[in-house]
């Protein structure tokens, strides 16, 4: 049996945030006072070749941490790529990889640590704050305890319950197992290869699936990403997240081959639109999708199969986005405001 020196590796793909990488960095050594977490956890930073001071700041608390590791591929090699090299340059037994807009909650790091020990899961799955103030997630929490874990009896069992949301800083797997699931990158829809491993490795024998009902991570709200470009149609630059949808819907498409049920997978892709194609395509267009004919032709003909959620985007694809955008500030400022109590 293979001997691990590190329990947890916490694999942090980056590029070209360095400010934001500072302050996930700084959300993880704040529980290194402890010796159990400092000795049990390295963090594993893959830099996707950043023009940016992302390698100073990753130098700096190498000096102060010797348990950070810094990468740095010669060229951009894109997300999915970039993801796994960080998951196959970690040794841990363990691998949990967050955005480097992620914040680890204070106090979590040792709750999923002795876990992790003690019941030796092959994934624990986590649920998320997104924030808008993140001065909430230094503050030490105490509270959390195993009346706060839940598990599913399969892989289907467990994604139904909703304790398997496709979101990258949600996992924490064997590792093992996930490099035993893995194939090569260009096999797997953009963007989405870290969810599909997951995925195929949910569905091995004799499987602990575990879910941490209590939110320990702080989730970027920015979604940059969301600005392009657009590798499903080149001439769009803007509103990825529609696109996204898009390939998560063929990932659905194709769960049958690595042994979902086609029930399952129809439910799946039945409430991936219901909840999916409005939010996205209002996210898309916060962020500047041309109300183009040839993006009308690919709403058309992407969604044509779900009549009554595509006549409820049609008009939506309409609105300008500008006022679009105006409510979302304005939404994004009470969210504050309720946050500070003011």
């Amino acid at each position: 049996m293979e001997q691990y020196n590190i329990l947890l590796s916490i694999a942090i793909p980056t590029y070209n945030r360095a400010d934001y990488l500072k302050r996930c960095l700084d959300h993880i050594v704040v529980q290194f006072g402890g010796e159990q977490v400092r000795n049990s956890v390295e963090v594993v930073i893959s830099d996707n070749a950043s023009p940016d001071n992302t390698q100073e700041v990753a130098k700096e608390y190498q000096a102060r941490f010797p348990n950070i590791k810094y990468f740095r591929n010669e060229k951009n090699v894109g997300f999915d790529l970039n993801v796994i090299n960080a998951v196959e340059k970690s040794t841990g037994k363990y691998c949990w990889h967050i955005g480097d807009d992620d914040f680890i909650q204070n106090g979590a790091l040792k709750f999923v640590l002795d876990f992790l020990a003690k019941r030796e899961p092959a994934l624990l799955t986590f649920i998320f704050h997104p924030f808008f103030d993140d001065t909430k997630s230094l503050t030490m929490v105490s509270d959390i305890s195993e009346k706060n874990i839940k598990y599913g009896t399969s892989a289907e069992d467990f994604w139904r319950k909703e304790y398997c949301q496709g979101t990258l800083a949600l996992f924490a797997f064997r590792r093992d197992l996930w490099l035993k699931a893995k194939t090569a990158v260009a096999e797997y829809e953009l963007f989405w290869a870290y969810y599909e491993i997951i995925l195929k490795m949910m569905l091995g024998p004799n499987l602990t699936l575990a879910y941490l009902d209590y939110p320990v991570i702080y989730m970027g709200q920015d979604f940059r990403w969301n600005s392009g470009p657009n590798t499903h149609a080149p001439k769009i630059q803007r509103g990825v997240a529609l696109f996204t949808l898009i390939r998560w819907r063929k990932v659905l498409q194709r769960l049958k081959q690595y042994g979902y049920s086609e029930e399952f997978i129809n439910y799946k892709i039945r409430t991936t639109v219901r909840d999916g194609l409005i939010n996205n395509l209002l996210s898309a267009k916060t962020f500047g999708l041309d109300v183009s004919l040839e993006n009308l032709r690919i709403l058309l003909q992407e969604f044509y199969m779900h009549p009554f959620h595509l006549a409820i985007a049609l008009p939506l694809f309409f609105i300008p986005n500008s006022w679009l955008r105006l409510a979302k500030n304005l939404k994004n400022l009470r969210r504050i405001k309720k946050g500070s109590g003011a």
